[in-house]
């Protein structure tokens, strides 16, 4: 948004025909709400914090780090 102000502001016109399609598959599998997705757009999963293969010892390590951490 920034760089497209700076572009307006240098005289520069806007070509949305040049633009291409964003992905769709999100609001597909989302139905039009909002989607976990990290900076990349790859979708949130357990895989972040799944190590041990158990999710919620896993869980219960990461509260247990935090609570050390205060």
């Amino acid at each position: 948004m920034v760089a497209q102000t700076i572009n307006l502001l240098n005289g520069h016109d806007l070509n949305v025909e040049g633009v291409a399609s964003g992905e769709i598959e999100n609001h597909v599998l989302s139905r039009l709400a909002q989607m976990l997705v990290n900076a990349s757009g790859a979708p949130f999963t357990a895989n972040y914090i799944n190590v041990t293969g158990d999710l919620v010892a896993d869980l219960l390590s990461i509260l247990q780090l935090s609570k050390e951490q205060r």
